[in-house]
């Protein structure tokens, strides 16, 4: 009965060391039967992803997650870059994901490594810029 904000939050997160002999620390976490419920509303979320520490500060995220909302529509994420992050900047810096929801599919691409707040989506023959928040 976890609540934050009579926000109920349940779920099971599994977290397993990866790391090896590599050097590089890494990890993956298994969300399952994950749920938020406010009110009587509820939204299902799974994931299953590996974080490794490329160099110091710096961080790459590859996996899946898929979001069900209450009228029934799924969106999944699935990276095909893997996306690239450092602790001294506030957005993804390079990496690509694909969205899938309601038969259609876009492609998130974050860049080539610069710390900024741009990225691009394309959805079929469509591309724009956009904006990211902080």
């Amino acid at each position: 009965n976890y609540k934050v904000n009579d926000i109920k939050i349940e779920g099971i997160d599994s977290i397993t060391n990866l790391s090896g002999t590599a050097g590089k620390f890494k990890y993956s976490t298994v969300i399952t039967g994950g749920k938020v419920t406010r009110d009587t509303i509820s939204w299902n979320y799974s994931c299953d992803k590996t974080i490794t520490r490329e160099e110091a500060g710096v961080y790459s995220v590859e996996g899946t997650a898929t979001l069900s909302y209450p009228n029934g529509n799924v969106a999944k994420v699935t990276t095909i870059a893997p996306l690239i992050k450092s602790l001294s900047c506030a957005w993804i810096e390079k990496g690509q994901a694909k969205i899938e929801l309601n038969n259609r599919t876009g492609i998130i691409d974050y860049g080539n490594g610069v710390c900024d707040s741009l990225a691009s989506i394309t959805v079929g023959d469509k591309h724009k810029e956009i904006k990211l928040p902080r």
